[in-house]
């Protein structure tokens, strides 16, 4: 049985070095592709981290215990749920501690729910996002985010303001 945790244990850091490897060097093949402005090169490599993962809403638990599991009801709650977040609404915030903004306005700016969002903005939301978790519905996962560097910054602002 210590045989089989001590190479198990072998075999987790393994797996953990090849991938920390792996995420690395797409990032720089990414970070690459951006600075070169080779977009097609760049979407290739988003892909093949992307690929085979098939995007789903899922099902959602609201306050009341319901399952929800229809697109609308799931997007509707979906929103509810970021403008209670982005309004701080949620208990463990005092009320009084910050006043409240509208759902569009973005916390800790001043901006107006019109313009486009900064540079500094983004690489703090990308700071803030949780290492090892799942990937979202677009199928990046945060590791690649925050490896992605300064291009990825760039790229991301673009992206962003072109959307907004």
């Amino acid at each position: 049985m210590a045989t089989y945790r001590r190479l198990n244990g072998v075999r987790n850091r393994l797996i953990h070095r090849d991938r920390t490897q792996f995420v690395a060097r797409k990032a720089d093949e990414i970070e690459l592709a951006a600075k070169k402005k080779d977009m097609g090169s760049l979407f290739k490599h988003l892909r093949d981290l992307t690929e085979n993962k098939t995007p789903t809403l899922g099902s959602i638990l609201p306050s009341d215990g319901a399952l929800l599991s229809d697109e609308g009801s799931c997007l509707e709650r979906r929103k509810d749920h970021f403008c209670s977040l982005l309004n701080n609404t949620s208990s463990s915030v005092p009320p009084n501690d910050s006043p409240s903004q509208p759902c569009g306005q973005r916390p800790g700016t001043d901006a107006p729910p019109d313009e486009p969002f900064s540079p500094s903005e983004i690489g703090l939301a990308i700071q803030r996002l949780k290492n090892n978790k799942g990937a979202g519905i677009c199928g990046l996962n945060s590791k690649l985010l925050k490896y992605g560097g300064s291009a990825m910054l760039l790229f991301l602002n673009t992206l962003f303001s072109t959307i907004w």
